[in-house]
């Protein structure tokens, strides 16, 4: 047992080093005029980038794939835009940041505050199932296993920064199965055989 802490707790400062190395996005919205909206951003230069603007209802409205480069910056016209809630986020590499803007009249207000999130890290050696998970914003994350599309294992991890669990799975019968870390914006899954 303790050596499976040993390796979770090895694990963690892997994934936090990594996480440190990796470049976070930063982003900034500014209002040109009563029209037009500057969106800058700074990534990973070694990664392309990935910038997308969906309403609040998920409808993506603008994306581009950019290439590697430290740079982003962007002019949009946001006077066609219905009114509403908008999501900006860009992804460079595993590392997504997002802000949300308010489209009133074609002006644009933005919210102070960027999230930032860092995908994941799965693993499955030994038939031990590793999952780490840095939680920036605190959500409740529980961990669902499938086989097919038959739920078989869930377990609530909690809403602590920092999450990292290990799962014995050597009960588990031989087959492929679909992980899923679940409670964030976003789901992330990930597939192993055992």
């Amino acid at each position: 047992m303790k050596t499976k802490q040993f390796a979770l707790a090895l694990l963690a400062v892997a994934l936090t080093l990594s996480a440190a190395a990796t470049k976070i996005p930063k982003m900034n919205i500014v209002a040109l005029d009563d029209s037009k909206t500057l969106i800058a951003a700074e990534t990973d230069p070694g990664v392309s980038s990935e910038i997308s603007i969906e309403d609040q209802h998920g409808r993506i409205v603008y994306y581009k794939l950019s290439k590697a480069s430290p740079e982003y910056r962007s002019v949009f016209d946001f006077s066609k835009l219905e009114d509403g809630t908008y999501t900006v986020k860009i992804k460079s590499g595993k590392v997504s940041a997002t802000r949300v803007m308010e489209v009133n009249d074609g002006g644009v207000v933005a919210t102070a505050a960027m999230k930032t999130h860092i995908e994941p890290y799965f693993s499955c050696d030994d038939d031990i199932l590793k999952v780490t998970y840095l939680n920036f914003d605190k959500d409740d994350v529980s961990l669902l296993i499938y086989n097919g599309s038959q739920l078989i294992f869930q377990s609530g991890l909690g809403t602590e920064f920092n999450v990292q669990k290990g799962f014995d799975v050597s009960d588990l019968m031989r087959g492929d199965y679909h992980v899923v870390l679940a409670g964030t914006e976003e789901n992330f899954s990930y597939r192993f055989i055992r």
